[in-house]
């Protein structure tokens, strides 16, 4: 086994730090974090466009709007738009757009398994105050009476 010297240590510390720098945000940057409720059964808005055989098959399109609400307050709204890319297990390749009212769009996108209680999309880009190369993710959980959204977004 090689011993590592106090020069290889230091060389060590230094790469370490270096890396948590690369990975932290950038100096000045800013988090949102907020979560946002939207039921879905009253205020859905939903569509589904049939591109290949009749029922259900690859390259067919489902989409749709809710709003989203904080304490009752409208906040904004979040519109998706998945496309099937395969049949079993059923997977979507989704792209969303969530506005957020006085504060700017956030984009995400991601690969969506069917029947999950809760998914993660990773943030793509943004305008207003995420605008323009935002981080982060967007998780979605549903339950009986509508979903959650949780948005951790660096801009």
């Amino acid at each position: 086994m090689r011993k590592i010297g106090i020069k290889g240590i230091i060389a060590l510390a230094i790469m370490s730090g270096l890396l948590s720098l690369a990975a932290a945000p950038a100096f000045g940057a800013q988090t949102f974090h907020k979560t946002y409720f939207s039921n879905y059964h009253k205020n859905a808005r939903p569509y589904h466009i049939d591109n290949g055989k009749p029922g259900p098959s690859r390259g067919d399109v489902m989409g749709g709007s809710f709003k989203l609400y904080k304490h009752h307050e409208l906040k904004g709204w979040f519109e998706y738009k998945c496309t099937t890319v395969r049949m079993h297990p059923k997977r979507f390749m989704c792209e969303t757009a969530t506005k957020i009212y006085g504060k700017g769009t956030i984009y995400a996108s991601g690969d969506v398994r069917a029947h999950k209680r809760t998914i993660r999309l990773a943030v793509t880009g943004g305008n207003g105050r995420f605008g323009p190369r935002p981080g982060g993710t967007i998780k979605i959980e549903f339950t009986r009476v509508g979903a959650r959204f949780t948005y951790n977004v660096i801009h």
